[in-house]
């Protein structure tokens, strides 16, 4: 709740931060928190200041993050859509590089919207903490920049914690994968690439993250994404067997390149290795007959 609280209040903060420039192009920003099948409704349980200041989309059972985020989109009507999640904190001058990149966004071709970098963490409260953080940062990093199109400015890749679209692209309130489990962000990336369609980068949105609790929780996330049917057939797509898609680049995408850009080994062993279980176990349940939802959202 505490990092709930510190996320809406973040957000609050850059609605006025937007308000004091004056008349803005994005109009009046509500902001939406998807109470998503907790076992205690959160509304009552906010503080006073900040309950005032949202609007709380209550969802009685658990349903995940991809329906969670349209059912939010449903709740309002809007000129575009941001996204974040509960345990971010956004900067006080984020809707403001929003605005500006909605004006510029609304000249361009083809082009959704805006994602800034996902790699900026807060620190960590130990020394464990703080070498995860930064590990899965400078991860996050080396993966993300191979998608970003130095010369046109724009990336094939999202991700769900710092992102916005233009209202016109989530018509309907379905955009998000709602079949994806952990790996909204990642489906959705390669539905857009697969679409030719790009998203503008925005270096200076940025969103700090909680930092990494533990080497287990970061593992568990990892392998829920591999698990996660749909990410994990996109990601080997064209392979006909695990061994094949790392004798094809993967080995090198996914733990030569993270090192040689300055991850720890003993962290992409951790990250990737964790992940790429996950898939061979989804492959495998699948191919059993016994596929189930295991990409429960760990965040």
């Amino acid at each position: 709740m505490a990092d709930l609280v510190a996320c809406l209040r973040s957000l609050l903060r850059a609605r006025e931060v937007l308000r004091a420039g004056g008349r803005s192009v994005l109009g009046e920003v509500t902001v939406v928190v998807v109470d998503d099948g907790s076992p205690e409704p959160v509304g009552p349980t906010l503080p006073a200041d900040v309950r005032a200041g949202v609007w709380v989309e209550r969802v009685p059972v658990r349903r995940g993050q991809g329906a969670a985020l349209n059912r939010a989109v449903r709740a309002v009507r809007g000129a575009a859509y941001a996204v974040t999640d509960s345990d971010c904190q956004v900067a006080e001058d984020w809707l403001l590089v929003i605005e500006r990149e909605y004006l510029a966004v609304g000249a361009s071709d083809g082009v959704l919207g805006s994602a800034g970098p996902p790699w900026r963490h807060r620190s960590g409260a130990t020394r464990w903490s703080r070498w995860l953080t930064e590990q899965e940062g400078r991860l996050v990093r080396a993966c993300f920049l191979r998608d970003v199109d130095p010369c046109a400015g724009t990336l094939a890749r999202l991700d769900c914690r710092n992102l916005w679209v233009r209202c016109e692209v989530v018509a309907g309130g379905d955009w998000f994968p709602e079949d994806a489990g952990a790996a909204v962000s990642g489906v959705l990336s390669h539905r857009l690439a697969a679409g030719g369609q790009r998203l503008r980068f925005a270096p200076d949105m940025v969103v700090w993250h909680a930092p990494a609790p533990s080497a287990r929780a970061q593992a568990r996330t990892y392998f829920c994404r591999g698990a996660t049917r749909e990410l994990g057939d996109a990601y080997a797509a064209g392979h006909r067997s695990l061994p094949a898609a790392f004798v094809r680049g993967y080995a090198r995408r996914h733990f030569v390149e993270p090192v040689r850009s300055g991850v720890h080994p003993a962290y992409v062993a951790l990250a990737h290795g964790a992940y790429w279980l996950g898939l061979a176990g989804g492959r495998l349940r699948a191919r059993t007959g016994r596929d189930s939802e295991w990409g429960s959202n760990s965040r």
